[in-house]
């Protein structure tokens, strides 16, 4: 089993590498759509084959069916990775709550703080958004409120690696939603911030992955 995690996490890296490294900055084709893709499928698959939770599975191929639509231009597509990403938080908020552990350090003084810093900053990276979002404020509100659950479920299991996991997952939605509603074109985060979602998003999912399949 050993061999088939690290081997299958080795794949999942290489597809992540050469999608963040170099098909990031390429224009939408279907070799781009495919590693993209993969880069997060193969996870999902690994944790299908070794017997991962189920939900950990959901989450990680509804994450992969997401990429398949942002990895597209269009409206369509946009709404469609949307909605694959609310889902895929809803499932890492059901996976969380269910696991062994959650909720022994609810009452401490570390989920508090940490439920605070969670709220705090949800309420200010909506409030920056607000101005820019138009018909897109009801939908962007609903995808806060489920990060927000995400943030608050993993804080509630008290295991480093998951929350940072998530920690980094949500902060890759909030750089892309600036990037999509706020920074401007050819401005100078924007140049940056593929690289900083891509690196974030999948090196989030990849830890909470590890997490929960290395104890398998």
């Amino acid at each position: 089993m050993s061999e088939l995690l690290n081997g299958g996490f080795v794949i999942a890296a290489a597809l992540a590498i050469a999608y963040g490294g170099w098909l990031v900055w390429q224009q939408p084709s279907r070799l781009r759509t495919l590693v993209k893709t993969l880069s997060i499928g193969s996870l999902s698959l690994l944790s299908y084959r070794l017997g991962g939770p189920y939900l950990l599975t959901l989450a990680l191929g509804l994450s992969a069916i997401g990429d398949a639509f942002l990895a597209n231009e269009g409206e369509k597509n946009f709404l469609g990775g949307l909605a694959a990403f609310f889902l895929a938080h809803l499932a890492y908020i059901g996976l969380f709550v269910t696991s062994a552990g959650f909720g022994d350090g609810l009452g401490s003084f570390y989920f508090f703080t940490v439920a605070a810093v969670f709220v705090v900053v949800s309420g200010a990276v909506l409030r920056n958004l607000w101005p820019h979002l138009g018909a897109m404020r009801v939908p962007v509100i609903f995808y806060v409120f489920a990060i927000l659950g995400m943030g608050l479920a993993a804080s509630g299991l008290q295991q480093f690696l998951i929350l940072v996991g998530a920690l980094a997952f949500i902060l890759s939605d909030i750089i892309l939603s600036h990037e999509l509603f706020v920074w401007k074109e050819g401005s100078a985060p924007r140049k940056y911030s593929p690289y900083f979602i891509w690196g974030l998003y999948w090196g989030g999912q990849a830890m909470i992955a590890w997490a929960y399949l290395s104890v398998v």
